[in-house]
C-alpha cells in the first residue's frame, strides 16, 4: 500500500466517526464543480479549470522556465517525466491560468527536495494566496495548497520555486473545495487536530469533474491507455492507480458526506451498480477509472475474469442508503439503475452464489475459494485458506438487507420493506444460533471452507466485520468476541496494513465501547504517515 492511499482513506475514514461531535456547518468557497459534471447524466462539462500537462507528459507544455529548470525522465513519481529545479536561488517553473467560473480549489502536487527552502505557491492576480516553504526530503511526498478562491476571470499562478537543494515535482491535481466545511470543538485539542487533518486532506484527493486525464494507468502501465473526462468522484484506493475501488470507496462515503460530497458519492455508486449486469453474474466490477464509465484494467480482463469480492456488493447497497440519509436525495429511491442493483444484488446475487455449503432454508452469498479474479468471499485477500462463507461477507450481506428495508420503507414500498426485514432476521438468528458455532473469542465461527470446514480464530476483516456490522448478537458472547479483535489487533495478528486498522474505530465505536474506538483512532492519526 502507498502512503498516499493510506492517508485519503486514513482522512476519509477518520471523518466519519468524529462525526458524534457537534457539527458547526461554515461558510464553503462558492464551488466551481457546481458548474461541471452536472449537466446531464452520462455527460461531464468542461472543467472551470484545467490544468496543462500536470505530469509534464507532453514536455512541459503550458508552463514557464527559468534557467536552471527543466523537464526530465530520471526519477518521475508517475509516468515517464518530471519537472526539475536546480539548487541555488532564482530559478522557477510556473503556469497560469484564467478562472472561466467562480469557485474554490486545492491545488496538490508530488514534490521529492534535495534540501530545504523550495516553495510551492499560488498566487492570485499576482498576489500570493498559499504557500509551502519545504523541507529537504528526497522522497517524494504530496503537497497541498488549500482554500484559493477565484472569481470568474481571476489568473492562478502556480509556482515551484527554487530553494537550498534540487527539487523534483510531478503529477499535480485541481480539486474544487468541498461543498461543506465543517468544523468540529472538543475540550481535547487532538479531536479538532484530527478532524481538521482530515478534513483538509480528504477534500484534496477530489476530482474536478471536467478535468481531462489518463485512463487504465497502474503501476505496469504508468502512461495509461488514452484519456476522457473525469466525472464527479475522488481517489479511492492506490495513488498511482487511475481509478477507485469498490471496497475503498465504501469505507470512505460517509467522511465524503460529511464534507458535502453527495454529487461523487451518488455517480460513483450508481456507475457500480450499472456494472452488476447478469453478464457478471451481479457482481459490480470492483475498479472504475475515473471517468465514471471504464473498468480499471488492472483489475478487469474480461466479463468472467476480474476482480471480485462478495462484500463489496453487499456494502455498496448499505452505503447507498447511509447516502441516501447523509443527502436526502431521493433520486436514491427512484433512479432504476440503483433500484435495481439493491434488488438484484439481494435476490439474484445471493441465488446464483449460494451452492457450496448448505444453510438450510436460509441463504448465504459464497465465494469460490480460488482467488480475487474468480470471487472470494473475504477482504481478506492475504488469507490462503478457500473460503466459501465468510464473517465480513455474512455480516455485510445481513446489513445489505437492513439497508433494502429502509429504502423500501423510505420509498413507501412496504411489501418489500417488510421481505428485507425478514430476511434480516432469519440471517441473523441464523448466524448466531448455527453458522457462528456456540464458541466465544478465538472459539466463534468465522468462515466455512469449499469442502465445509469451520474456521475459528483470527479472520482480521472476517472477524471484525461481524461486529462491526452488528451481525453478532448484544450480550456476553459479543463482548468476549470485541476483547478479542481488540487483543489480535494489539499482538501478533495486528495487521501490516494501516487500511485494516482504520475499520477498528468504527467496529468499537458501534459496539459502545468508546474508549476502545477512540484508542484505535488516535493510533490510526498517529501513524498516518
Amino acid at each position: 500500500m502507498t502512503r498516499s492511499r493510506t492517508a485519503l482513506i486514513t482522512a476519509l475514514a477518520l471523518l466519519a466517526p468524529l462525526t458524534a461531535v457537534t457539527l458547526a456547518d461554515g461558510a464553503a468557497p462558492a464551488r466551481a464543480a457546481d458548474a461541471a459534471g452536472r449537466t446531464a447524466p452520462g455527460r461531464t462539462a468542461p472543467a472551470p479549470l484545467a490544468l496543462i500537462d500536470p505530469g509534464f507528459e507532453e514536455g512541459g507544455s503550458g508552463w514557464e522556465f527559468t534557467a536552471g529548470t527543466g523537464v526530465a525522465g530520471n526519477h518521475p513519481h508517475g509516468g515517464s517525466r518530471l519537472v526539475y529545479l536546480d539548487s541555488g536561488a532564482g530559478k522557477k517553473v510556473s503556469q497560469t491560468l484564467t478562472a472561466t467560473a467562480p469557485g474554490g480549489y486545492d491545488i496538490s502536487a508530488w514534490i521529492a527536495t534535495g534540501g530545504p527552502n523550495g516553495r510551492f505557491t499560488a498566487r492570485v492576480n499576482g498576489t500570493e494566496r498559499a504557500a509551502l516553504t519545504l523541507p529537504a526530503g528526497a522522497a517524494y511526498r504530496r503537497w497541498t495548497l488549500s482554500g484559493i478562491g477565484l472569481a470568474a476571470g481571476d489568473r492562478l499562478e502556480i509556482a515551484f520555486e527554487s530553494g537550498d537543494g534540487w527539487l523534483n515535482a510531478d503529477d499535480l491535481m485541481l480539486s474544487p473545495a468541498a461543498p461543506a466545511h465543517p468544523r468540529v470543538s472538543s475540550s481535547d485539542p487532538k479531536i479538532v487536530e484530527m478532524f481538521d487533518w482530515s478534513r483538509r486532506k480528504a477534500n484534496s484527493w477530489v476530482h474536478l469533474a471536467g478535468t481531462d486525464g489518463p485512463l487504465n494507468v497502474d503501476e505496469n502501465n504508468r502512461t495509461g491507455s488514452g484519456t476522457a473526462a473525469y466525472g464527479p468522484s475522488y481517489w479511492a484506493g492506490y495513488a498511482n492507480r487511475s481509478g477507485y475501488y469498490s471496497r475503498d470507496m465504501a469505507h470512505q462515503l460517509a467522511g465524503a458526506g460529511v464534507l458535502g460530497l453527495h454529487a461523487e458519492n451518488k455517480s460513483m455508486l450508481r456507475t457500480f451498480a450499472g456494472t452488476a449486469t447478469p453478464e457478471h453474474k451481479y457482481y459490480p466490477v470492483w475498479a472504475l477509472n475515473f471517468d465514471n464509465r471504464t473498468p480499471l484494467s488492472i483489475d478487469y480482463r474480461n466479463p468472467s475474469l476480474f476482480v471480485r469480492e462478495v462484500p463489496a456488493t453487499f456494502e455498496l447497497v448499505q452505503k447507498a442508503e447511509e447516502a441516501f440519509r447523509w443527502s436526502g436525495d431521493r433520486s436514491y429511491l427512484t433512479d432504476p439503475v440503483l433500484w435495481d442493483f439493491y434488488r438484484h444484488a439481494t435476490e439474484e446475487f445471493v441465488d446464483l452464489h449460494d451452492g457450496l455449503k448448505d444453510n438450510g432454508a436460509v441463504k448465504v452469498a459464497e465465494g469460490t475459494g480460488k482467488g480475487i479474479f474468480q470471487g472470494t468471499a473475504s477482504y481478506n485477500e492475504q488469507s490462503s485458506e478457500p473460503l466459501a462463507e465468510a464473517g465480513d461477507a455474512i455480516g455485510s450481506q445481513y446489513r445489505a438487507y437492513t439497508a433494502v428495508a429502509a429504502l423500501a420503507r423510505a420509498k413507501g414500498d412496504t411489501a418489500l420493506a417488510a421481505s428485507a426485514a425478514r430476511r434480516a432476521r432469519e440471517l441473523k438468528e441464523y448466524f448466531n444460533t448455527v453458522w457462528s458455532g456456540t464458541g466465544s473469542g478465538a472459539g466463534m465461527v468465522r468462515g466455512w471452507t469449499t469442502d465445509g470446514r469451520p474456521l475459528t480464530g483470527w479472520g482480521k476483516e472476517n472477524s471484525w466485520f461481524m461486529p462491526m456490522k452488528q451481525i453478532i448478537e448484544p450480550g456476553p458472547r459479543r463482548e468476549a468476541y470485541l476483547d478479542y479483535i481488540d487483543e489480535q489487533a494489539s499482538g501478533d495478528g495486528r495487521p501490516d496494513n494501516i487500511e485494516a486498522l482504520s475499520y477498528l474505530p468504527d467496529t468499537f465505536f458501534t459496539n459502545n465501547r468508546n474508549d476502545t474506538a477512540w484508542k484505535w483512532m488516535q493510533h490510526v492519526y498517529d501513524h498516518k504517515n
